[in-house]
């Protein structure tokens, strides 16, 4: 069987007799009176969270479509070279001449190499403006919260 604790026993112990201990209110309540202690609204902590979790679906959308996009312009960008490879070779085969044949390997190994850059730089701009949207989504939501929890802590007069 269970026994209680003598020290929370008011004939045990003097400190918390009210007669005894000036410091001690009649009702503990009491003690709080003078301050203005803020409440937590867990309605608007939830509302937040929501938010957030909204904020952070959209940047997650922003960036897996901008990741889309390089990737279905990277997919234009092979095909294309597919039916040019295809074209290239053809014209070699018909070209009689070495030097001829020399030349027109130089050019189109050129143009790949100026193709394939450009095409990276396409789809490396398509994914850094789709992460820039992402962050900016989410440095408002940040902005959001920061200003929320900075009116929270305003105490009421």
């Amino acid at each position: 069987m269970a026994q209680s604790n003598p020290f929370f026993d008011v004939k045990n112990n003097p400190f918390l007799n009210t007669e005894l201990n000036p410091f001690m209110p009649k009702n503990f309540g009491d003690m709080m009176n003078g301050y203005n202690v803020p409440t937590f609204d867990f309605g608007e902590y939830a509302e937040a969270q929501r938010k957030n979790m909204e904020a952070l679906a959209e940047a997650q959308s922003k960036a897996f479509n901008g990741m889309k996009d390089a990737m279905d312009q990277q997919v234009g960008v092979i095909r294309e070279m597919i039916s040019e490879t295809t074209d290239a070779w053809k014209a070699l085969a018909e070209t009689e001449a070495p030097q001829d044949k020399l030349g027109k390997q130089a050019d189109l190994a050129k143009k790949s190499i100026e193709r394939a850059a450009t095409s990276m730089q396409k789809a490396s701009d398509t994914v850094i403006k789709s992460q820039k949207e992402a962050m900016n989504i989410l440095q408002a939501r940040t902005g959001a919260n920061i200003d929320a929890f900075k009116a929270s802590l305003k105490v009421s007069k």
